[in-house]
């Protein structure tokens, strides 16, 4: 066992228990509060840098000063961890993802035209608004794209500007990339419709809402924009290659062929006889040792799912105890509907409790599924199987007590510890 210990930091780690996978990592603060949330390529790797870059680093050593422990969310692969970095920050709003700027999620366009110089385009990294007069438009999960379309409007409205002074005007502005801000014959009050002129249409074309209006800049008589071009111009931007759509849509319909397939192979396994049914996934998120809530997500046939239930639990240290209350609480005090399938993070141990708590409830499939192994426990297999994570199954199985996870760390940041 190799032990990661942080800098003025009160955690460790056993680097061996850390997956070198990617995903999101947690930093959680003595109430349980998630005070940090990134996202890494590799977690292992990310979570040992923190030992060696604390150095000079105010912002980052007040983060590890807070901190009581870490915890971690695996990925299928960096954009999956990107996307769920960008959700959970952006519903949680954490402490340091506000104060380590640089780590910003989102990138934002922004038209300031508040100094007294001349407006221009910028692409941000972290906003919060505190001018009305400031137009942002995004978020963009990807600064590439903020940029690339920033530089379009900035050629396409002539709004590049520079800090030289030549009478004819400089090289760029010749390629027709500066406005003229150089030349002496320079009208700022033309750069500023022009300015405006591209501030509307972009925010026009991000809300859906366009007309004719914006076809000419008045003032300009041979400044004239094809709305439409613009619009198929910026699609070309936003969206980038054919191919990658394509490719979108295959991912999509390759997603839901594993659904259907998975589905249908649990409906065969349990000789589930429904044309649809439920699905109920139950997880106990911890703190520092100590079970913190517990949560029931429902899925439905389409895998659309929502949080039905979820409690503090009583126990400290144990999860058996935990798993039973929660279970008692949300199936027989509270009764609400039953599914068909009830899906247990956790492996024998898990499972035997909760058919001893249900035990009174009719046709319900009670499973576990315990983690790193993938082994499946059922009334059929108590011992258990080793599920394959390519086989229909498993996938779907998988996928299931991951999203479960997922809603179970926002879930936990809502309720507050004393």
């Amino acid at each position: 066992m190799v032990i990661l210990f942080f800098k003025k930091a009160m955690i460790s780690i056993d680097l061996y228990a850390l997956p070198n996978t990617p995903g999101i990592y947690l930093f959680h603060g003595k109430n349980s509060e998630i005070l940090y949330i990134g996202k890494a390529k590799n977690l292992q790797k990310r979570l040992s840098q923190y030992r060696t870059t604390v150095q000079g680093d105010w912002k980052l050593i007040s983060l590890l000063k807070e901190s009581i422990s870490i915890s971690w969310i695996e990925t299928e692969n960096e954009r999956s961890a990107l996307y769920l970095e960008a959700e959970l920050i952006t519903t949680l709003k954490p402490k340091f993802n506000q104060l380590l700027t640089g780590n910003a999620p989102f990138s934002y366009i922004l038209f300031d035209d508040t100094s007294e110089s001349l407006p221009i385009i910028r692409v941000i990294r972290y906003f919060e608004k505190k001018n009305d007069a400031l137009v942002t438009i995004g978020p963009f999960l990807e600064k590439r794209t903020a940029s690339l379309l920033k530089n379009y409007f900035d050629e396409k409205f002539l709004l590049g500007i520079c800090n030289k002074k030549i009478s004819h005007g400089c090289l760029a502005y010749h390629l027709k990339k500066c406005a003229g801000s150089c030349r002496d014959d320079f009208d700022p009050i033309l750069f500023k419709k022009r300015f405006d002129s591209a501030k509307e249409i972009l925010v026009h074309l991000s809300s859906g809402i366009i007309d004719d209006s914006f076809k000419k800049i008045e003032g300009d008589d041979s400044f004239i924009r094809g709305v439409e071009d613009i619009k198929n111009d910026v699609a070309k931007i936003i969206f980038q290659k054919s191919e990658e759509i394509q490719y979108v849509i295959k991912r999509a319909q390759h997603n839901e062929k594993i659904i259907q397939d998975g589905l249908f192979f649990l409906k065969d396994y349990f000789d589930i006889v429904d044309a649809t049914f439920l699905i109920d996934s139950v997880d106990v998120s911890h703190f520092a040792g100590m079970a913190t809530v517990g949560i029931v997500v429902r899925f439905h046939d389409s895998l659309s799912h929502s949080v039905i239930f979820s409690k503090k639990l009583s126990y400290a240290f144990d999860d058996y105890a935990n798993i039973g209350e929660l279970l008692k609480f949300a199936y027989i005090d509270k009764n609400i509907s039953r599914p068909k399938i009830l899906l247990i993070d956790g492996g024998k141990g898990q499972l035997g409790i909760a058919k001893k708590v249900l035990s009174n409830v009719p046709s319900l499939h009670i499973i576990a599924l315990a983690k790193r192994e993938e082994r499946l426990f059922t009334e059929k297999n108590p011992e258990g199987i080793l599920l394959s994570p390519e086989s229909a199954m498993g996938k779907i199985l998988i996928s299931l007590r991951n999203a479960t996870h997922h809603a179970a760390v926002i879930e936990k940041s809502k309720i507050h510890f004393m």
